[in-house]
């Protein structure tokens, strides 16, 4: 019996999101997103909805006042937020979903 070319990139898709996932203390199922993944999603609604962008502080003296991530408005060319908590943003602007969690890369 010979398998479609569908046939199998659907059993290797299922095999993939099996191990991908992780499960939570209540039994639920988490679907991991990593860290660049939801800036990328972050950065896209913001650009967007409100004309801002999402910016990564590369260390040093600003890092201390700006914190890991700042968003600038595109426009204006000023700082709008300091100081973002990526997952919090992410569960506000809706686009981390509530079955999603954040892991580091």
């Amino acid at each position: 019996m010979r398998l479609g070319k569908g046939f199998a990139a659907r059993k290797t898709t299922e095999r993939e999101n099996q191990s991908g996932m992780q499960t939570t203390m209540q039994g639920n199922t988490c679907v991991p997103v990593t860290e660049r993944a939801l800036y990328q999603r972050i950065d896209r609604k913001l650009r967007k909805e409100d004309g801002e962008c999402l910016r990564t502080c590369r260390g040093g003296k600003w890092e201390t006042t700006l914190g890991r991530y700042y968003s600038v408005n595109i426009y204006r060319n000023s700082i709008e937020s300091m100081n973002i908590p990526l997952e919090k943003w992410g569960r506000e602007l809706g686009v981390l979903k509530p079955w999603e969690t954040v892991v580091l890369k």
